[in-house]
C-alpha cells in the first residue's frame, strides 16, 4: 500500500489555514489593544524554540510521526502515555473548533436554524476529508489558500476609505507585563495549537525539512495574522476590542456604490471555509491518535466513529458563544502542558535516546573491528614466515 504524502507547499499553505483560521472570526480580544500587533511578533518569538524543538524530535526519527516516537523512546507503557496526553488535546481542539464554527453560522447566517443540522453537515464533510486521506486535504488547502489570500486582499483595498491610521496610536502605550500576557494568548492560539500536525508529520515528503515546515509555516502565518489586525483595528478603530466578530464586522463596511454593498456574504464563505479547513486537521489528527493509541491498523474505520465524538463533545465543551470566548482567554494556561512541557520531555528522550544509540553502535563496531584485525594481523605474519621459509629451504635444513 503507498504511503499518503503532500509536497511542501500543500503542507504549508495546510499549517497556515489551519493557524489562522478561527482566529479571522474569534479574534482573542486581549488588554494590549492597538499593541496587539506587538504582542503577535512577541509570540512568533517565543514561538521560535518550540518549533525547533517540534521539528527536532521529528528529524531524529525520520518517516515517523510523534506518536510513533513517544513509544520508541518511552516504550509502550509510558508510550501511551504521552499519546493519550496529544489525543486529549487534539479531541478537545476539534470540539472546539467546530462549536465556533457552527456557532458563527448560526449567529452570522442562519439565526432560525437548530444547530444539530449545521453540526451534522460540518460532520459529514470532515469525516470525507478523513476517509479520504492527507492528499486530498492538500489539494484542497491549495485552492482554499488563494481564495483565502484573494478575499483578504480584495477586503483590504475595498476598506481602505473607512481606514484611520490613528486608531493604531500611540505606540507601545502597553506596558511589557500587558504585552507579554497578550503574547502569551496568541503563543497559545493559534501558534502552539501547530503540534497537531505533529501527529500528521510523516505524511510529509522526504524533500520537505520539518525544519522549513515550521519554520515557514509559522513565519507566512504571522504575517497574515498581522494583516488580519491591521485590517479590522484600521477599519473599526477601538470598537474591534469589542466586536464578538470583528473580521466580520469590519467586512461589512464595505460599499463599493448604492447598488454593490453588503458584500460580506462573499466574506463570510471564505471564513467557513478556513474554520473547516482546520477542523478537518484537527479531526485527521485525533483519528491518527485513536488508531495509533489502540492498535487499530485501518484508520480509515475510525473516520466517522471519532467524528460522531468530536460533534458530541462539542455541545458540551461549553454552552454559548460567550463561554467559548471566555475559556479562550484561559486557554494559554491549560495549553501549557500540552504545547510546552510534553514536548519537550519527548525531546529531551529523544536525544538521550538517540546518543545512547550511536555510542553503543560505535562502542559495537570498535569492538568488532579490534576483532577483526586481530585475527588478519596475525595471518599475515604467518604466511609470510611460511613464504620466507618456502624461498631458503636450505637455510631451513642447515638450521635443523
Amino acid at each position: 500500500m503507498k504511503k499518503e504524502t503532500i509536497s511542501g507547499m500543500m503542507a504549508i499553505s495546510l499549517f497556515t489555514l489551519f493557524c489562522f483560521g478561527t482566529n479571522t472570526i474569534l479574534w482573542p480580544n486581549t488588554p494590549a489593544k492597538q499593541d496587539t500587533w506587538v504582542a503577535l511578533i512577541i509570540s512568533f518569538i517565543a514561538f521560535l524554540p518550540m518549533a525547533f524543538v517540534y521539528a527536532r524530535t521529528i528529524k531524529l526519527y525520520p518517516g515517523r510521526n510523534i506518536l510513533d516516537v513517544c513509544e520508541i523512546v518511552f516504550g509502550k507503557i509510558i508510550g501511551k502515555f504521552f499519546q493519550a496526553m496529544f489525543l486529549i488535546f487534539t479531541v478537545i481542539l476539534a470540539a472546539l473548533v467546530m462549536r465556533g464554527t457552527y456557532e458563527f453560522i448560526n449567529i452570522i447566517m442562519l439565526k432560525k436554524t437548530p444547530n444539530l443540522p449545521i453540526m451534522i453537515t460540518l460532520i459529514l464533510m470532515a469525516t470525507y476529508f478523513t476517509f479520504n486521506g492527507i492528499e486530498v486535504m492538500g489539494r484542497w488547502s491549495l485552492a482554499v489558500f488563494l481564495i483565502t489570500i484573494t478575499s483578504m486582499l480584495l477586503t483590504f483595498l475595498l476598506l481602505l476609505n473607512n481606514m484611520d491610521f490613528d486608531n493604531i496610536k500611540p505606540i507601545f502605550a502597553a506596558d511589557i507585563p500587558t504585552l507579554l500576557d497578550a503574547a502569551l494568548v496568541f503563543f497559545s492560539f493559534p501558534l502552539g495549537e501547530t503540534i497537531v500536525f505533529l501527529l500528521l508529520i510523516d505524511f510529509l515528503d522526504k524533500k520537505t525539512s520539518p525544519y522549513k515546515f515550521f519554520f515557514l509555516g509559522a513565519s507566512l502565518s504571522l504575517i497574515v495574522l498581522l494583516f488580519v489586525f491591521f485590517r479590522s483595528r484600521l477599519a473599526l478603530g477601538e470598537f474591534s476590542d469589542f466586536a464578538t466578530f470583528p473580521s466580520y464586522v469590519a467586512s461589512r463596511l464595505i460599499q463599493i456604490s448604492m447598488y454593490f454593498s453588503r458584500i460580506e456574504g462573499l466574506i463570510t464563505t471564505s471564513y467557513i471555509l478556513l474554520c473547516f479547513s482546520k477542523l478537518s486537521v484537527s479531526s485527521l489528527a485525533a483519528t491518527e491518535g485513536f488508531s495509533k493509541l489502540f492498535g487499530v491498523s485501518e484508520r480509515k474505520k475510525l473516520a466517522f466513529p471519532v467524528n460522531l465524538f468530536i460533534m458530541a463533545l462539542s455541545g458540551i465543551v461549553c454552552e454559548n458563544m460567550l463561554q467559548l470566548f471566555e475559556f479562550i482567554s484561559y486557554f494559554r494556561i491549560y495549553a501549557i502542558p500540552f504545547h510546552v512541557i510534553t514536548p519537550l520531555i519527548i525531546w529531551i528522550g529523544a536525544e538521550v535516546k538517540t546518543r545512547m544509540g550511536k555510542k553503543g553502535e560505535q562502542a559495537q563496531g570498535e569492538q568488532q573491528q579490534s576483532e577483526d584485525e586481530v585475527p588478519e594481523h596475525a595471518g599475515s605474519q604467518a604466511a609470510e614466515e611460511a613464504g620466507a621459509n618456502a624461498a631458503n629451504p636450505a637455510q631451513t635444513e642447515a638450521e635443523g
